[in-house]
């Protein structure tokens, strides 16, 4: 780029945006109630200002600002695949200061609220105060259900600790949380619980042996002599685990879909109580849904759950389970409950199932063999991640379904089934950003028989095999032998296997649940009003771009620049998360950054293919290859209209992200500009993007949340990078 180029590209630019930084900022004190507005209410929170940056209270005047996202979670190469923010955790009141002008405010609590959204305007140099109210898609614990996470790290070894996770739980909604503690000052079990509110928790334990497995130790009052003084050696099976939890009258359950392969042989044996299938957004894939089917289609019932692995995961309680336990919960009925199958396992939407008007878990018995009609509901509903397929499921086999070409937030679906044998029948359903949830079964029996498919049980029993013979201990291997005999003899039986018996009732007695299967909605909250967006948007050279497509987050209708490079997208959501998209032939697709929809007169920078491609191939340790990249560019002004000096950028990364930082003259070191060091935009990353694998498989190539954290700045932007395209964003000094 030229000097003179250069010159009139940053003329225009400041043009428009020193506005945006010369004043003073203001003051922001929310206050966030519940839905009486008589409570404060812990909340997951967003604040975004009038220069699209993400903002944060004074950290040493908020207890929980050790946890947000920028600071613990938003595992890279993890999903959910959804846009976070950069948010904090508050415990129901903060302050905040902003530039004046428009700010936005996101309150998020769990996926059983809705998400609650403000606008202010902030004065220069003044106090503004703000409520927000949270308001619930369903009561859950009102009807019965409620929520649970058995899958959350925190040392639990002063007093003072029990009240932030506390704090936590009700900032997410999770009203039984199970702490995987190495240590905690209370013990084990029920000797260990903490109670706030509605909100609990206990100690137990994880525990892993290579190549066999992780596994939860769960409502276990004692450390069990396997792990009391060291993690359990290789040789030690997971089903000698399992036995030492039952006889303190714990439970064990299977973490991340199993890991290793002796779930297999441990869920035949009667060895594991649950599985942790749901994680991460998805279903993991060691066993996925094929695997857990095919237990189930073999006559095995194996109750299915959703724990987050907190902070190893994106964000606290991303996937979660809701479990039937009625008006009066506790933390032994709700074990058994879950153990039993009374609940659903989710990453976002509230899902319920009902057959002949009896929900997950249960039995429905017949006798004789003649043919059975059943009636079968499903609801699925979801505060704010719409869903696009709902379906419902016999013995691994959708029988009925919706599939929306738009996504919804709320469906229903019905079938009546016709039943020849035994069978488990059960509702899933799924949607973009990594959506799902799936209940589990409801069981009918006929003649007391399990249902039973032979193709199954053959697969079952080779994974088994495969097992058996891989390099693991003799005493695993004596597990899978048991295993493996005890498949070859229902194979060879010449009647279907018996109805499972069930250990559950003795650990953990329950009586019949009073749960809601159909629970009422409430109304959601007024919207708010749309938006009118305009902008501009300029090539490198700093000349206006004409007849480029502007969109809103790649989906709306776009608008054409007109010869000026100007733009105006009227009508636009201001509830969803936000961002625009530019595309003309010749250019590389550019996104901006995450915006406030009341936001002025952005400028968009784009560059040429070639640009593209000249970057991709000079970037340190980047490959020629676009199509796992994705580059983001940084246009950083200080209050005096120049590129920040000493402005140190990191990152909460996608995959593998490699960034620079400017140094004390303005340029740039591990980095580089678009032509020279000395230019205004900067090219501060390329990121690839390499999820774990996702089951059902999934388009990978999308991270939305790379936070960007500028300081001295004090202040984040965030970034939607998507493989082969650019991120321009811009972060202002203004305070």
């Amino acid at each position: 780029m030229s000097p003179l180029r250069r010159a009139v590209l940053w003329y225009l630019f400041l043009a428009v945006t020193a506005p945006a930084f010369a004043a003073i900022p203001g003051i922001l004190k929310v206050r966030i109630f519940d839905a009486a507005h008589q409570n404060l209410v812990p909340a997951r929170v967003n604040v975004i200002g009038s220069d699209n940056a993400f903002y944060e209270p004074d950290p040493s005047k908020n207890p929980l600002s050790e946890y947000s996202l920028k600071h613990k979670g938003n595992r890279a190469n993890v999903g959910p695949l959804r846009y976070y923010g950069s948010f904090f955790y508050t415990d129901g009141s903060f302050e905040v200061k902003l530039p004046p002008g428009p700010a936005r405010i996101e309150g998020r609590k769990g996926y059983g609220y809705y998400v609650s959204l403000g606008e202010v305007e902030i004065p220069a140099g003044r106090t503004t105060n703000f409520d927000l109210v949270m308001q619930r898609v369903i009561d859950m614990p009102r009807y019965g259900w409620h929520s649970m996470d058995t899958h959350l790290h925190f040392d639990r070894g002063e007093a003072e600790t029990d009240r932030r996770i506390a704090q936590l739980l009700a900032a997410e909604d999770v009203e039984l949380g199970h702490i995987l503690a190495a240590h905690s000052s209370k013990g084990f079990g029920m000797a260990s619980i903490h109670t706030e509110s509605i909100y609990s928790m206990i100690s137990g334990r994880e525990t892993t042996i290579p190549a066999l497995g992780h596994v939860n130790l769960l409502m276990i009052d004692d450390l069990i002599p396997a792990i009391r003084n060291s993690p359990p050696g290789p040789s030690v099976p997971l089903a000698a685990i399992y036995d030492q939890a039952l006889a303190v009258k714990g439970a064990m359950q299977h973490d991340h879909g199993g890991y290793g392969q002796e779930i297999y042989a441990d869920a035949v044996l009667g060895k594991s109580d649950l599985v942790e299938l749901l994680q991460f957004g998805l279903y993991r894939p060691e066993i996925g849904l094929d695997g857990y089917y095919l237990l189930l289609n073999s006559g095995f019932r194996y109750p299915l759950g959703g724990g987050s692995d907190y902070p190893v995961c994106r964000t606290m309680s991303d996937s979660i389970v809701y479990v039937a336990d009625g008006a009066r919960p506790s933390f032994p009925t709700a074990m058994g409950r879950l153990l039993k199958g009374e609940a659903f396992a989710t990453s976002g939407p509230l899902l319920f199932l009902s057959v002949d008007g009896k929900g997950p878990g249960s039995d429905i018995e017949y006798a004789g063999s003649a043919p059975r009609d059943v009636n079968v509901q499903v609801r699925a509903v979801s505060g704010d991640l719409p869903f696009n397929t709902l379906e419902i499921v016999q013995n691994g086999k959708v029988v009925a379904e919706w599939h929306g070409a738009k996504a919804a937030v709320r469906r229903e679906l019905k079938a009546r089934l016709r039943l020849n044998a035994s069978s488990w029948i059960a509702a899933r359903c799924s949607g973009p950003n990594t959506i799902h949830a799936h209940t589990d079964p409801v069981w009918v029996y006929f003649n007391g028989v399990a249902p039973f498919q032979a193709d199954a049980a053959k697969e079952l029993l080779k994974r088994i095999q495969e097992f058996e013979d891989s390099k693991i201990s003799p005493e695993a291997k004596k597990i899978a032998e048991s295993a493996r005999n005890k498949v070859e003899q229902m194979l060879r039986a010449d009647d279907y296997p018996p109805r499972p018996s069930t250990t559950y009732a003795q650990r953990f007695p329950i009586s019949p649940s009073n749960a809601i299967l159909f629970p009422p909605v409430v109304a959601r909250p007024k919207a708010l009003a749309p938006a009118t967006i305009e902008g501009m948007v300029y090539a490198s050279s700093g000349r206006p771009l004409a007849g480029a497509a502007v969109s809103v987050r790649g989906i709306d209708p776009p608008v054409r620049t007109d010869a000026a490079g100007r733009f105006v997208l009227r009508g636009v959501d201001a509830n969803q998360p936000l961002f625009r998209r530019v595309t003309k032939a010749g250019y590389a697709t550019t996104n901006t950054q995450y915006l406030n929809p009341r936001s002025h007169n952005l400028r968009i920078l784009v560059l040429t293919d070639a640009e593209l491609k000249s970057v991709m191939e000079a970037w340190p340790r980047s490959k020629p290859d676009a199509s796992s990249q994705a580059i983001v560019l940084l246009n950083s002004v200080d209050a005096g209209g120049k590129p920040i000096a000493g402005l140190h950028l990191s990152a909460s990364p996608a995959g593998t992200t490699h960034f620079g930082y400017l140094d004390k003259d303005g340029g740039f070191s591990g980095a580089s500009s678009i032509s020279s060091q000395t230019g205004p935009v900067q090219i501060v990353g390329v990121t690839e993007i390499n999820y774990q694998p996702a089951y059902p498989p999934q388009s990978n190539d999308h991270e939305p949340n790379v936070i960007v954290t500028a300081n001295p700045a004090g202040k984040d932007i965030v970034a939607p990078t998507f493989t082969g395209q650019v991120t321009y964003a811009v972060i202002f000094e203004n305070q």
